[in-house]
């Protein structure tokens, strides 16, 4: 399953959050659901002059948390959004969590843990490209922690990521900069990152993604780390693409939190 915004000619006004399903990681994405839609975009904007952007969800409490954020144009305010759903195609209302304002916390690019009876939140301060840890009171009311230890390499600037937890308490992240690159990092504390050089994507010439790879997000089962992640090409045209690869020394039996073994009676 995967959350993402379109963006069709870097039209704001259809970046809005939406949910694809597939029995396949890297092909056959549907709004279906045993035969009903998801009624995607799960949100639209409120109003002419607002946008939706950076959509993340976890599984938690045995619902699907979907959050984004929400912002004006015309200037610096923003919300984060949540809506929840036990079956992707009942939700509740849109609820705003938190509203803020100022270019000194353009804070973006949401990436959620849950973790026992927390979530914890990423966001990136797009003012200065730095990154910081929230807890999520009750999965809703973020409670600033502190700035986080994490450097890009070449002096890049920190632009989207995407964290998950690993059943061996490792925290991995993949981070893209605004120049266009991913990186991979990890961390045991979440606050403390080692960012690994080279960059793991580099964008592609004459390649549907040679002009920049976005936010990604990933999963790591059975020793190998997938990754799905956005990218465009020189006419600014979006596409999601996949890759993965085994992760030398990683335990078979290591898995993010974001992948559910259910059991088949």
């Amino acid at each position: 399953m995967l959350c993402y915004d379109p963006f069709p000619n870097s039209d704001s006004s259809k970046e809005n959050p939406c949910i694809y399903v597939s029995n396949e990681k890297d092909k056959g994405y549907t709004n279906l659901i045993e035969g009903e839609l998801i009624p995607n975009p799960i949100s639209s904007i409120p109003a002419k002059g607002w946008f939706n952007s950076d959509s993340d969800f976890i599984f938690w409490r045995g619902e699907i948390w979907l959050y984004w954020r929400q912002g004006r144009i015309a200037d610096n305010y923003r919300q984060l959004m949540v809506r929840r759903s036990a079956d992707l195609i009942n939700w509740d209302q849109a609820k705003v969590l938190w509203a803020y304002e100022g270019a000194a916390t353009r804070y973006c690019s949401p990436a959620f843990v849950p973790e026992d009876n927390k979530v914890y939140a990423w966001f990136v301060n797009a003012s200065d490209y730095t990154l910081h840890l929230f807890e999520m009171r009750n999965g809703e009311t973020p409670i600033y922690v502190t700035q986080c230890n994490f450097t890009l390499p070449l002096k890049r600037r920190l632009w989207h990521i995407d964290v998950a937890k690993l059943s061996n308490g490792e925290y991995w992240a993949l981070a893209c900069d605004r120049e266009g690159d991913l990186w991979f990092a990890r961390s045991i504390d979440k606050i403390n990152w080692t960012v690994h050089y080279p960059p793991v994507l580099k964008p592609k010439k004459n390649s549907w993604d040679c002009k920049r790879i976005h936010r990604a997000t990933f999963a790591v089962y059975e020793g190998k780390i997938m990754v799905w992640y956005g990218a465009c090409d020189k006419s600014s045209t979006w596409r999601c693409g996949y890759t993965e690869t085994k992760v030398k020394g990683l335990d078979i039996h290591v898995k993010s939190g974001n992948v559910l073994e259910i059991a088949v009676k």
